[in-house]
């Protein structure tokens, strides 16, 4: 197998479907986004959607490649938030390129190792697992609050006692 050869061909390919994802939404936003009195697709989401992708767009584009759902619609939407395209594809191909090196290179490098191959199955569970463990940490379903949030409000008196006031 040709590692040099499989790395161009996926990041090409990786690219190239965030790309064209991209372009869908450029394409399809305006026409869909007409009303200004629906639920989700108005204008003023519209607007929070570009808002959103000129301030946080570059690490949106970037993050969501290692996020199985996500990957799937933030060039979507950022088409739709009318990103700047410069912009889309300078991220779009860092991440591209970033993705599929780690996780192709992964492969490569631990794939035939003996310990992966006697517990593969926990080696998907994980890498299928993985990518929800912000979501746990930043909101809990229970209480809407991160973990670091409760652990702070448990904390807060022994906070306050050690810093005391200006």
């Amino acid at each position: 197998m040709n590692l040099a050869l499989v790395l161009l061909l996926l990041s090409v390919a990786a690219i190239l479907g965030d790309t064209t994802n991209y372009w869908i939404g450029n394409y399809v936003g305006p026409r869909v986004f007409r009303s200004e009195t629906g639920r989700f697709l108005n204008r003023q989401n519209l607007e929070k959607a570009h808002e959103f992708y000129e301030k946080y767009g570059g690490k949106a584009i970037i993050l969501c490649r290692f996020m199985p759902f996500f990957r799937t619609f933030v060039p979507f939407v950022a088409g739709i938030g009318k990103m700047s395209c410069v912009r889309f594809v300078s991220f779009n191909v860092l991440g591209g390129l970033s993705w599929v090196a780690s996780f192709t290179l992964l492969g490569f490098y631990f794939g035939n190792r003996e310990i992966v191959k006697k517990n593969f199955s926990l080696v998907i569970w994980s890498s299928s697992s993985c990518p929800s463990c912000p979501r746990f940490l930043n909101s809990s379903a229970t209480s809407g609050k991160s973990v670091f949030e409760r652990i702070l409000e448990d904390r807060t008196d022994e906070i306050h006692e050690a810093v005391p006031p200006r």
